[in-house]
């Protein structure tokens, strides 16, 4: 992913909340969720808009989900 594919995306998409670019380029779906790549992210967004980096939010995460059984036999 790419600095210049991010602004595009902001610009001519209208992502315009961290979220939503994630939704429509997968930025912070990798191996760390975003925790490398997340604030670089909000600031090229934030910078693209002409927004205050608290504005466009911030990526939520997303737990490994794994079944846990409740009860078993007795």
């Amino acid at each position: 992913m790419t600095a210049g594919t991010l602004r595009a995306t902001a610009r001519d998409r209208g992502a315009a909340e961290l979220n939503r670019l994630k939704a429509l380029t997968r930025i912070g779906m990798g191996r760390c969720q975003g925790r490398v790549c997340g604030h670089a992210a909000a600031e090229i967004l934030a910078r693209t808009l002409d927004k205050d980096i608290a504005a466009v939010g911030r990526l939520r995460g997303n737990p490994p989900v794994k079944p846990i059984p409740l009860g078993g036999p007795s």
